[in-house]
C-alpha cells in the first residue's frame, strides 16, 4: 500500500486542505480522499492534491506526517512544512518557552518580570525551564548559571530538577499531563539527546 494512504488514514476526521480549502476527512482509498464540508454530501479529492492540516510543528512529529503532504496553519494562511530547515538553539528555547507558557497559561513577560512571584503556574513554568535549558537546551552551562536566568540560587534549581523528575517518572500526574506539550516538543527538537536526559516513554 502507498505510504501515502497510510499517513492520510492518520487524519480520519481530521482537517485535509485541497485547493486552498478545508475538508474534514471521511475515509481514505488508494487514490482518492472522501471528504466533507458543513451539509455538503462526501465529495471524493485526488489524493496528490491534498494536504493535512498541522496547527504546529509538533502535530507533524506526532502524526508523523512527511513534509511533502503536511501544511502548517498560520496566522497568514497556509504554508508547506519544511521539516528538516535547520533551526538554531536560540530559536528551540524560544519555541520551548512559547510552549511552556502556553501550558502553563502565562505570557512570556510574566515568565521573565515576574521571578519573585509564587504563583502555582509561574513556578512551574520556570521549573521547566530550568530544567530543560540545563539538561537539553545548554548543557555545558553551570547549575548556578541556568538558576540566575530567574535570579534563583543553585538549591532553587536541584528541586526545580527534582520536581520534573518526579513528574516524568509518573509522580505528579497532572504536572505531566500539564506540559504534555512541553515535552513533546522537546522530543520532536531533540530526537536523540532529550530521551537520553529525561523519561519520556509516557509519552
Amino acid at each position: 500500500m502507498d505510504t501515502t494512504v497510510i499517513h492520510f488514514a492518520k487524519f480520519l476526521g481530521r482537517k485535509i486542505l485541497h485547493e486552498n480549502r478545508e475538508y474534514i476527512l471521511q475515509s481514505v482509498s488508494l487514490d482518492h480522499l472522501t471528504v466533507l464540508n458543513g451539509s455538503e454530501q462526501p465529495m471524493p479529492k485526488a489524493i496528490e492534491e491534498c494536504r493535512a492540516i498541522c496547527n504546529s510543528e509538533n502535530d507533524v512529529f506526532v502524526y508523523d506526517i512527511p513534509c511533502s503532504i503536511a501544511v502548517l496553519r498560520t496566522a497568514e494562511g497556509f504554508v508547506s512544512f519544511e521539516k528538516n530547515k535547520p533551526k538554531s538553539d536560540d530559536d528551540k528555547e524560544i519555541e520551548i518557552i512559547n510552549a511552556i507558557c502556553n501550558c502553563a497559561g502565562i505570557t512570556i513577560e510574566e515568565l521573565h518580570d515576574n521571578y519573585k512571584c509564587q504563583k502555582r503556574n509561574l513556578v512551574q513554568a520556570r521549573q521547566i525551564h530550568m530544567t530543560l535549558r540545563s539538561l537539553v537546551l545548554n548543557s555545558n552551562e553551570t547549575n548556578a548559571r541556568t538558576a540566575a536566568i530567574y535570579h534563583k540560587d543553585h538549591a532553587t534549581y536541584l528541586n526545580a530538577k527534582r520536581r520534573v523528575f518526579n513528574a516524568l517518572d509518573g509522580y505528579d500526574i497532572d504536572f505531566r499531563e500539564k506540559f504534555r506539550d512541553v515535552f513533546l516538543l522537546i522530543r520532536s527538537l531533540y530526537p536523540v539527546k532529550a530521551p537520553k536526559k529525561l523519561n519520556l516513554d509516557w509519552l
